[in-house]
């Protein structure tokens, strides 16, 4: 018989073998934490990171961005509307260029955005 990685996860009954352990009650959790934070430091703050120190915000309460060139996407190098070289990252964009370019309506693609998720 083959074995099924997902078994469990389908029908709930199967829980991950670290829930509810922290690095306070468990050596594994620990060692594996220390590992990870050895590993970051002294390392360059993440592009999300400085948007959050920016804007006095915590770290979670950025969900999205942009970075030229970033992700494992496909690319799209076009022009934009003044005639400045923009990387597009899905054909969606791509798609919406196409039709803006069509429609005689100028366009750009700003260097980064942040999208922020506000509490309620």
């Amino acid at each position: 018989m083959k074995h099924d990685p997902n078994i469990g996860f389908k029908d709930g009954t199967r829980t991950i073998w670290n829930k509810g352990l922290t690095k306070e009650t468990d050596d594994r959790v620990k060692k594996i934490s220390k590992k990870v934070g050895d590993a970051l430091r002294g390392k360059k703050q993440s592009f999300k990171a400085i948007e959050a120190q920016k804007r006095g915000m915590r770290l979670s309460e950025i969900v999205g961005g942009y970075r030229e060139g970033s992700g494992r996407g496909k690319k799209f190098k076009v022009f934009d509307s003044y005639n400045n070289r923009v990387c597009l990252q899905s054909s969606y964009e791509l798609y919406v260029s196409e039709i803006l370019d069509r429609l005689n309506i100028k366009w750009i693609r700003p260097k980064y955005l942040i999208y922020i998720v506000e509490k309620r």
